[in-house]
């Protein structure tokens, strides 16, 4: 198979990610909106600026959570915990402008990483889903 620049298989063969975007910047939502729109392989299902916003987004099927770290009220890591309680098959990228080493332990699941917002394009998520579900997007 044809493969571009953003190191997934050809869009036209697959139907795309869909992503829940889950932060309380709008900047970084629209940041994200453009990044898929570009790649052609990634949707945006949903976007919310809290963790308990993301969780009623949950029902919309996503395929993959991307959760800031630093929110009110309910923090990413706390955030990712909830999620997996709900939907413990669903692969969630950590991300933060922070480094790492500088975060709260993520949580101990084999669906859940991270990725600092520096590092953070279409490629990481396509490549992140593919490791997570063992199958090509």
């Amino acid at each position: 198979m044809a493969r571009m620049s953003s190191g997934r298989p050809n869009a036209g063969t697959h139907r795309a990610l869909t992503l829940l975007v889950i932060d309380d910047h709008p900047a970084f939502h629209a940041a994200i909106d453009v990044m898929c729109v570009a790649d052609g392989g990634i949707e945006v299902a949903a976007h919310a600026t809290s963790v308990a916003e993301g969780m009623a987004a949950l029902d919309g099927e996503p395929d993959l959570v991307l959760l800031d770290v630093n929110m009110a009220e309910i923090d990413g890591i706390t955030g990712a915990r909830m999620i997996i309680a709900e939907r413990p098959d669903l692969p969630i990228i950590i991300c933060s402008t922070a480094p790492r080493r500088a975060l709260p332990p993520l949580p101990d699941h084999p669906g859940v990483t991270f990725i600092g917002k520096e590092d953070l394009d279409a490629a990481a998520l396509h490549d992140w889903y593919r490791a997570r579900c063992g199958r090509r997007d």
